[in-house]
């Protein structure tokens, strides 16, 4: 029987959940079900569905585990639709991983993330956990732009993402600051140095921007 401690919920109803609330009756619990939004039943039942997909692919045997995710997740791709016929998984799986221009210069791909593109993480550099300052430098490489939100900058800290951020602007991406004056912590020669890096010469120029 699947434990449904007291509190709210936002679940779809399933067989189990059913099962369990039937085994709540005639005790002093009560619920309440209600019509699924019409509006966002689709992001729901997508999150149920991934939950029991991933469910499933971890508990799959260790042998020729690779194998078998792939061939469940196709399957999957097969039930839902013919058209999606272009989204099935080659066998083995395998991911892409950079699409990049090549040169005279440079013929590797760029650097990738320590954090997956897929995935988001809460930094809090504590001892133990991944450093802020090395995570940040590895996400210069790959981004796009920058849209940089911080409450203070200080020269100790710019000085260590620096060098990734003078070759950012010098390839021609964007970089955008916003940041505030609060206590006096943000540094002049700081907001300083990051506006002079906009005018750094290159191919292209990039832009800089502090608000």
């Amino acid at each position: 029987m699947r434990d449904l401690p007291l509190g709210l919920y936002d679940l779809p109803l399933t067989i189990a959940l059913v099962r369990a609330l039937d085994q709540l009756k005639g005790g002093a619990v009560a619920s309440r079900i209600e019509d699924a939004e019409p509006a966002d039943l689709h992001e729901t039942l997508a999150h149920h569905i991934a939950n029991v997909v991933r469910e499933v692919l971890a508990t799959l045997p260790a042998e020729e585990r690779v194998r078998k995710q792939a061939e469940v997740c196709n399957e999957v791709i097969r039930s839902l639709t013919t058209q999606a016929h272009d989204e099935q998984l080659m066998s083995p799986p395998q991911r892409l991983a950079a699409v990049y221009s090549i040169d005279g210069l440079r013929r590797d791909p760029p650097t990738e993330p320590d954090i997956r593109l897929s995935q988001s993480a809460l930094l809090v550099n504590s001892r133990g956990e991944p450093n802020v300052g090395h995570l940040l430098r590895t996400e210069i490489d790959s981004a796009d732009s920058i849209d940089l939100l911080i409450a203070f900058i200080r020269w100790s800290g710019l000085r260590l993402v620096e060098p990734k951020l003078k070759h950012f602007l010098e390839s021609g991406r964007k970089l955008r600051v916003i940041t505030t004056t609060y206590t006096g912590s943000t540094e002049r020669r700081a907001i300083a140095r990051v506006l002079d890096l906009q005018s750094l010469k290159g191919k292209k120029r990039g832009q800089a921007s502090v608000c």
